[in-house]
């Protein structure tokens, strides 16, 4: 009786006595021609495999500091660069790091509504974990943030001398009775001074840092505030 694992190993021996008698450049054309699906699904699992380390990997480390850059049209708040370059001013573990996303856009005209809800989601999910520690947006959507969600008060939580050298950056704002400071004018930082609005006429946001009542690394987000005004 042939059973089918004796199948496979008389087909497995043919195919291997056939692909040997082939040339590499043979081999190769063969393979492609023939197991053209069976390659492109290892590919792809090999693929989800590496995708699921990495978030396995990430899951393990603690995120130090964590904000989100929304609508930045000019390309002044690049996530990927300013993360790398943050992160040599630090002395991390292994084990640490900061986490930047300028993937974000808050169309508040309707007209990229889903992904507009979904950017609007994944702030709301980051606010109700206590993962989110800033937000970096147009003045547009910082005016709606301001009545839409909790936000701190950056007199609390900045040093007395960092609020003296910021006294021209902070936007006061009457609230519930008493004034307070919801934002961080950027113009001014060493992403936007010089390239941005206050020099670029063809660039029309301006840009400002709220955070979060939820934030929980405050400490930490002094030292970047720091380090984005020099």
């Amino acid at each position: 009786m042939i059973t089918t694992e004796n199948r496979f190993k008389s087909w497995y021996q043919q195919e291997k006595e056939k692909i040997c008698a082939l040339s590499w450049k043979k081999r190769v054309g063969y393979l492609l021609h023939y197991y053209r699906g069976w390659l492109i699904g290892l590919i792809v699992l090999i693929c989800v495999g590496f995708y699921i380390g990495d978030i396995v990997a990430q899951s393990q480390k603690e995120v130090v500091l964590q904000g989100f850059f929304t609508n930045d049209e000019w390309n002044l708040f690049s996530a990927e660069e300013l993360q790398k370059d943050y992160q040599t001013t630090l002395s991390l573990q292994k084990n640490q790091s900061v986490v930047f996303d300028d993937s974000l856009y808050i169309d508040l005209g309707g007209k990229a509504s889903d992904y507009t809800a979904a950017s609007n989601g994944k702030i709301i999910a980051y606010m109700a974990t206590h993962e989110l520690d800033f937000i970096v947006t147009s003045s547009e959507v910082m005016q709606h943030y301001q009545e839409l969600i909790p936000l701190k008060d950056l007199n609390e939580i900045l040093p007395d001398d960092l609020k003296k050298a910021l006294q021209n950056s902070l936007v006061p704002t009457f609230k519930e009775g008493k004034t307070v400071c919801l934002a961080l004018d950027m113009t001014q930082s060493r992403f936007v001074a010089g390239i941005g609005v206050d020099q670029d006429p063809a660039i029309t946001d301006t840009y400002y840092l709220l955070v979060p009542a939820s934030a929980s690394h405050t400490a930490q987000l002094t030292d970047f505030i720091r380090y984005c005004f020099n």
